[in-house]
């Protein structure tokens, strides 16, 4: 019995045209519409990620409760703060800039 015998007529197979397969504009269209997608996605994780990082540091350094912090802040604030027999940080700058713009 042959199985290949059969009344019904074959569909007609298109002849291959390589010139006008594929669409060209349509193609450079989502082509670039791809690329663009994939920067932006890429940015805007990146700005994501910066973010996040920055507020993770925040939460755990910055934020932590630290004697030895404290410690240096207060010696800081103290060694720019004007004593006796000596001038503040912003007067030193002032000078600074006065002696800067003489020369």
């Amino acid at each position: 019995m042959d199985t290949h015998a059969s009344n019904k007529p074959h569909p007609e197979i298109p002849e291959q045209d390589p010139a006008n397969d594929i669409n060209g504009k349509l193609t450079w269209t989502w082509l670039l519409g791809a690329t663009v997608g994939v920067f932006v996605t890429f940015w805007l994780l990146a700005v994501f990620f910066n973010e996040v990082t920055h507020n993770q540091r925040v939460r755990v350094i910055e934020l932590t409760p630290t004697k030895d912090l404290d410690a240096i802040r207060a010696r800081e604030a103290e060694s720019l703060a004007a004593g006796e027999g000596r001038i503040g940080i912003n007067d030193a700058i002032q000078k600074y800039i006065e002696k800067q713009q003489g020369k």
